[in-house]
């Protein structure tokens, strides 16, 4: 009887590491989608740069400035982004 009971545990175990490890690999593919699309966000910006320099040359300076803030509101949540994620894989970790 306690073989039983062994045999079940041990495949509870197994399922439950399968779950786990598949959790791990969605949070990572999350973490890189995200990045893919601060990237995306990044190269908007400096491709909207470039075209609004393209007519109003005079308006350069301003501009400049106003992306490079946008690149760092943009950059902030990168940093959050790792923060989180990498917070949730450390969890993750403990957890098995």
């Amino acid at each position: 009887m306690w073989c039983r009971d062994l045999y079940f545990e041990s495949i509870n175990y197994i399922i439950l590491t399968l779950f786990i490890k598949s959790a791990k690999s969605i949070a990572v593919a999350n973490f890189f989608v995200l990045i893919g699309r601060i990237a995306v966000g990044t190269g908007i910006l400096y491709a909207g740069l470039k075209r609004t320099v393209t007519y109003a040359p005079n308006s350069y300076g301003r501009l400049v400035n106003i992306a490079v803030i946008g690149f760092a509101f943009i950059e902030t949540f990168a940093f959050m982004l790792f923060g989180v994620m990498s917070y949730i894989m450390v969890l993750q970790t403990i957890l098995i």
